[in-house]
């Protein structure tokens, strides 16, 4: 029997207690109350012997920031007393009184008791399930034999499906054919072995019908069954060749003998489609497949089986050798067909055993060196079950003297055993705390099963929580009204009892001054004495939701004498408040119907949100942004660019991509100049995009990307993609989920050190397997916190509460009746020593008694969703019920008109109720709702209304003010690139790397190994990458070229930028491709060139010298100077760097760029080398540049001419000051003259590799011209 529980008062004492906490009783509360009691009362427990689970992470937050709150109030109300104050008469207060009632116990043990659970709260154990286990396993790692530093994955998916494809191909790949035929045209596939292996991994204790003996090989009964089948398509195929012949041949002798004598009935046999019936059986027998039940079936009209059937009284059969030759080969198909659904039960079992065994999934996971969270169950359990178990229950009764499991009726049978194992102990307190009625997630691996056979144990203590502190007394009455039907949860054990207001109602609507009605159930009926169709019904109960909401939110903006004419006010305080879109919650039965009610919403102007379930890796963003970053990885594939221009991140139109490919007519080509040359603008932005991603990460790719129009860049619009993506209708959800995906990818990228080829492989694959389990930050977000109508799954709505509620969608998943023909997923079976088993019957056969049993469950659980809806509501709530040719098999219409005995009930969940039928509707029975408190009656005809801004209560334009403000000056972070302006080549074709081609490039002389190599950005960003990574000091030795790790780095830099030479790039008997022979010479000239410096020569091989590569810094601008100011300052510097130039050319040169120059900022840049010598500090810059065929174009005057045009003077003054300021920054003694050595630029096609009359620029700028730069730029001189 069931007791109410009392909070302040129940024993604490050992044993076993189950409450049974009804929807909005305070079960949370209950639970703080529990806690807390358990502190104060029991001198034996130490906080952390208090262990508390429940089933989610934000479950569990929850019940810490509880138990917390709860502790701080009673510390609080403690330091009151000692102050004076009452104790109070609340629950607070008749605990604190209880406790301080106790001998021993005084006011100040009180409160340094609970500073000190405050203190340690951290310490306390408030765990998920599989936290706890974990927890267990790790602890007790040597009792329980775990082995260590395995990767935890949140599922098995992964490993489940690749047992499924591994079984297929050893079975079928390598097994006889026919067997691999049977199984497919039977329409088994290894998704389907996934799904049997996903229930397995989920309830190893699962039971296989039919019921089958020890058995020695699976494997040796498939090859049985495959000589069977072999043997039956021999004859099978003979059989057909003979009775096509016949019927060719005897066609009008066949026709003849059926319908000469008039023996068959002429509504079952007509002769006017014998014709049709002929040519459709010769077409199958023509074939030779297997027939299939529509195929049987004609066939059968030719057999003299299918003759009696169909023959007239006291009259013969017809007869001819055709009919004869029909009834074998009948008898022959239906062999085949009984084989071939022995075979598919055969390869399940044997599917089976190879997953549960040591080549299945386990190995799997030892390979991979990774577990899942379900591996935390059965790990635990099996330790418990082994011989350790013994040894753990003792380590675990001694540490946790309490255990309190939430949500208890969501557990499964694994977890029951684990806690029954553990907790069931002398001198335990095990407290289960749940309601069947919301056990909902069966899906996820809930057993509403496992909770009833916990509450039919005996020695335990039961009590419930039934009043509701949640709903209107009004409310309240009408569900009681809902659920008084006799066995309203179709299952022993699962009872209603009514439900009683803890009080007052705390929240009430008002309708124009009036209390809404609580309950409000829509009708309606079907058209012209028919049912109406499913769409047809939801269209027209979506209309009318859309158009009630619309009139509550209008009636919210509107008032009255008393305040709004649809208004909450708080009973306590009398606070009143118009009726916000977020009070209001829709709830559906699937994601699909959300989905189509948000889409009405939003076209009546209607705020609303979607609460989705929906799996993140199956959205539009998602797919759209796998599209780009693979083109983004390879811009030279034309389809890969296309596809991601079409993208939602990009946007273009169908139009304007086939603009691109044009040919035009006539065969001239400048109408598609313009069209093409943008395209190769795109291609460019996709190749700067694939270089800020290598050397940025994902998140700088991903907030802005260029824009064009024509073929010019505009930088200044340059598409940022959240902004572009909230502009949509649906921008919100759009953005939601970009922001989402950028998130996860980036925390991928990181943890993981991916590569941009690795990532985007990992997210190829999260698109094709999605997301399984409860792997939280797949979950899709919801988009906004604004106010807004929250539409969401009744399974999503568990656990909240809303004062409007639209329940009225129920009616659209029902359950398949048991008549044997619906027969899917698992069901119960009653032990014979008690309890309940969990059974999938493995064949196809159609068994009315277990199609009964499935019906049944699924009703029930159903019946318990209806219930977790309704229960929702403060103060409102609304149902529909329409007139479909389904809704007579929904748990609406059991609750509606329950069987009144095993009979009725029976028939029911056989065949449903006939709820097409008009009369059943509106008898006695079904009519007695219209008695419950509320409105019962007719849908309201559908109107159309939306909600405007006009009639929302706002005005409908509205109007930016004019900023007067002074506003600072521009800021921004700049590269040399943009700050000079050429950047614009980056985003343009020019950037993108010239495929190599005969003649393309000028030749140098022949001793340059870069002769070989086309110019371009792929050249120059290959060489950068090897000498980035090369070891200078290997080619110390002259003459010598080192072997191993300089060469793999080559290969690899090639390959990476498309520069390897095909098969000729596979080493060869010397050492390599011609190419990586070619830079493997260019490392020696360059590494052992001597380089002129203020201490005499030196090579950059020499092993004194140290190195920092790749040196990136920040240079700060305060205020960049205009060219001209530049100019003049470098020519009064005399400009003794280019001393081979001409004074008149001198004089006739300025800076010519014209690019982006913010007041302030950042400058950002990466310097490509930065090296010391004897105390020196110097700076030096890789070129690629082609001057030229010949050494004389790199000598002094060539290379000097091309500084200034390239505006590489400003470059390494910019360099050579952020260098100075940091020297400045980390050296004490630091002055400029004795420390900077200066500034190299090597031109690496014209290295010689003798002296640096070739190829080599050397500069050493004045101190005074890098500090009055330094002070123009930055704001401040620079010195020691």
């Amino acid at each position: 029997m069931f007791c109410e529980y009392d909070i302040t008062a129940y024993p604490l004492d050992q044993g076993r207690v189950l409450i049974e906490a009804a929807a909005g009783s305070g079960k949370t509360y209950t639970i703080q109350f529990i806690f807390l009691r358990l502190l104060l009362e029991r001198d034996d427990l130490r906080p952390a012997g208090i262990l508390v689970v429940t089933f989610t992470e934000a479950a569990t937050e929850e019940l810490k920031d509880r138990i917390r709150d709860i502790l701080r109030q009673a510390s609080r109300r403690l330091g009151n007393i000692a102050l004076g104050a009452a104790v109070g008469e609340d629950d607070l207060g008749r605990v604190l009184n209880r406790a301080l009632a106790r001998p021993g116990l005084n006011l100040p043990r009180l409160r340094e008791r609970l500073h000190g659970v405050l203190a340690a709260f951290d310490e306390l154990v408030i765990t998920t399930i599989h936290g706890f286990c974990n927890r267990i396993l790790n602890d007790y790692a040597f009792e329980c034999g775990r082995r260590g530093g395995l990767e935890l994955v949140r599922e098995n998916r992964s490993f489940l499906k690749q047992v499924a494809e591994d079984y297929w191909r050893r079975t079928f790949y390598e097994g006889r054919p026919v067997l691999a035929q049977t199984v497919v045209a039977q329409g088994l596939t290894t998704e389907d072995l996934y799904a049997l292996g996903a229930l397995l991994d989920q309830d190893p204790e699962l039971a296989f019908l039919p019921e089958q003996p020890e058995h020695a090989s699976w494997a040796e009964d498939l090859q049985a069954y495959g000589t069977v089948l072999e043997k039956l398509e021999r004859v099978y195929t003979s059989a057909c060749r003979q009775g096509l012949a016949r019927l060719q041949t005897e066609r009008d002798a066949i026709e003849r003998a059926l319908f000469a004598d008039q023996a068959l009935k002429k509504n079952l046999w007509r002769p006017e489609n014998f014709a049709e019936y002929a040519e459709a059986l010769a077409e199958l027998l023509a074939a030779a497949d297997w027939l299939d039940e529509n195929g049987l079936a004609l066939l059968e009209r030719f057999t003299n089986a299918g003759l009696e059937r169909r023959l007239k009284q006291k009259r013969l059969r017809p007869e001819h050798p055709f009919f004869d030759w029909a009834q074998e080969l009948y008898a022959v198909v239906q062999d085949y067909h009984v084989t071939a659904a022995a075979l598919l039960v055969a390869v399940k079992r044997d599917f089976i055993a190879y997953a549960s065994g040591p080549a299945g999934l386990e190995a799997c996971k030892r390979r991979a060196h990774q577990q899942g969270y379900s591996d935390f169950l059965t790990g635990l359990r099996q330790a418990l079950t082994g011989a350790a178990g013994r040894v753990l229950r003792r380590l675990t009764g001694e540490r946790f003297k309490v255990a309190l499991v939430d949500e208890f009726q969501d557990t499964d049978p694994v977890q029951n055993t684990i806690f029954n194992a553990l907790f069931r102990q002398p001198g335990l307190l095990y407290y289960r705390i749940g309601d069947p009625k919301q056990s909902i997630y069966g899906f996820r691996g809930a057993d509403i099963f496992s909770y009833l056979e916990a509450a039919r144990e005996n020695d335990q203590r039961r009590a419930t929580l039934d009043c509701n502190y949640r709903s209107t007394p009004e409310l309240l009455q009408a569900l009681n009204y809902l659920f008084q039907g006799p066995s309203p949860f179709l299952l022993d054990g699962i009872d209603y009892r009514p439900m009683r207001s803890g009080g007052p109602a705390r929240l009430q609507l008002f309708i124009d001054s009036e209390p809404a009605a609580p309950l409000t159930f829509w009708h309606l009926p079907g058209e012209d004495s028919r049912p109406l169709s499913s769409y047809e019904a939801g269209s027209r109960i979506s209309g009318a939701v859309a158009d009630r909401c619309v009139e509550l939110l209008r009636l919210a903006r509107e008032e009255n004498r008393s305040g709004w004419r649809a208004e909450l006010v708080e009973t306590e305080s009398g606070r009143r408040r118009p009726l916000r879109a977020s009070d209001i919650a829709v709830l559906t039965s699937t994601n699909r119907e959300a989905k189509q009610l948000w889409e009405l919403c939003l076209a009546r102007g209607l705020p609303a949100l979607v609460t989705a379930t929906g799996d993140l890796w199956r959205s539009r963003e998602a797919r759209d942004l796998f599209l780009f970053l693979r083109a983004v990885l390879a811009p030279d594939n034309d389809r890969y660019l296309a596809t991601a221009l079409g993208t939602c991140l990009l946007g273009l139109s169908g139009a304007r991509l086939a603009a691109f490919h044009e040919t035009p007519e006539g065969g001239g080509s400048s109408a598609a100049e313009p069209w093409r040359a943008e395209y190769e603008a795109w291609r460019g932005a996709f190749f700067q995009g694939r270089e800020t991603w290598r050397k940025h990460g994902l998140p700088a790719l991903l907030s802005t990307f260029p824009d064009f129009t024509g073929v010019e860049p505009r930088p200044e619009t340059a598409r940022e993609f959240p902004l572009h993506l909230a502009r949509g209708r649906k921008g919100e959800r759009a953005l939601t989920n970009f922001l989402h995906l950028r998130e996860v990818l980036h925390e991928t990228e990181r943890e993981n050190l991916f590569s941009p080829a690795a990532l985007l492989l990992w997210f190829e694959r999260r698109l094709e397997e999605g997301t399984d389990g409860e792997k939280k930050e797949s979950e899709l977000k919801l988009e906004s916190e604004a106010d807004a109508i929250r539409i969401m799954t009744v399974h999503k709505s568990k656990g909240l509460e809303f004062p409007v509620v639209f329940a009225t969608f129920l009616w659209s998943r029902g359950f398949s009746p048991g008549n044997g023909k619906n027969l899917r997923g698992s069901f119960h079976q009653p032990r014979p020593e008690g309890g309940f088993r969990r059974c999938l019957d493995l064949s196809a056969r159609s068994d009315p008694m277990i199609g009964e049993v499935v019906a049944a469950e699924e009703l029930a659980e159903q019946l318990r969703l209806f219930y977790v809806a309704v229960t929702r509501a403060v103060t409102a709530l609304y149902l529909a019920w329409p007139q479909t040719r389904n809704s007579g098999k929904t748990a609406l219409m059991y609750l509606r008109r329950p069987p009144r005995n095993e009979a009725e009930r029976r028939e029911f969940l056989l065949n449903g109720a006939a709820a097409a039928s008009s009369e059943l509707i509106n008898d006695e029975r079904s009519r007695r709702w219209e008695t419950a408190p509320g409105i019962v009656g007719a849908i309201p005809q559908e109107q159309g209304l939306c909600l405007t801004a006009e009639t929302f209560g706002r005005p409908e334009v509205f109007r930016a003010r004019n900023f007067t403000r002074p506003l600072l000056p521009a800021a921004g972070i700049l590269s040399f690139s943009r700050l000079t302006g050429a950047e614009r080549q980056s985003f343009s074709a020019a950037s993108r790397p010239a495929p190599p081609a005969a003649g393309a490039a000028p030749e140098c002389s022949a001793a340059s190994p870069l002769a070989a190599f086309p110019g371009g950005t792929a050249t120059g960003n290959a060489v950068h990458e090897i000498f980035e990574k090369i070891d200078f000091s290997l080619f110390a030795a002259a003459g010598k070229q080192p072997e191993g790790t300089p060469r793999t780095i080559i290969r690899r830099a090639l390959e990476r930028f498309g520069l390897g030479e095909g098969d000729a790039a596979a080493p060869a008997a010397d050492g390599g491709s011609r190419r990586e022979r070619l830079l493997l010479k260019l490392l020696e000239l360059v590494l052992q060139t001597p380089l002129p410096g203020p201490d005499g020569a030196f090579r950059l091989a020499d092993p004194a010298l140290e190195r920092v590569r790749e040196m990136e810094f920040w240079l700060p601008l305060a205020a960049f100077p205009p060219a001209e100011k530049l100019t003049a300052l470098f020519k009064s510097s005399g400009l003794p760097a280019f001393s081979h130039l001409p004074r008149e050319q001198l004089e006739r040169w300025r800076f010519s760029f014209a690019g982006s120059q913010p007041e302030r900022g950042f400058l950002n840049g990466y310097i490509d080398l930065v090296f010391s010598y004897r105390g020196r500090y110097y700076l030096l810059d890789w070129k690629t540049n082609n001057l030229g065929p010949s050494w004389g174009d790199y000598r002094a005057a060539a290379l000097q001419q091309n500084i200034l045009e390239e505006d590489y003077l400003l470059q390494y003054h910019l360099y050579l000051i952020a260098l100075h300021r940091f020297l400045a920054a980390h050296l004490v003694d630091y002055d400029y003259d004795r420390h900077c050595g200066g500034v190299y630029y090597l031109y690496l096609r014209g290295i010689n590799g003798n002296d640096a009359a070739t190829g080599v620029f050397y500069d050493r700028p004045s101190r005074f011209l890098v500090e009055t730069l330094a002070q123009m730029v930055c704001g401040d001189p620079v010195g020691p």
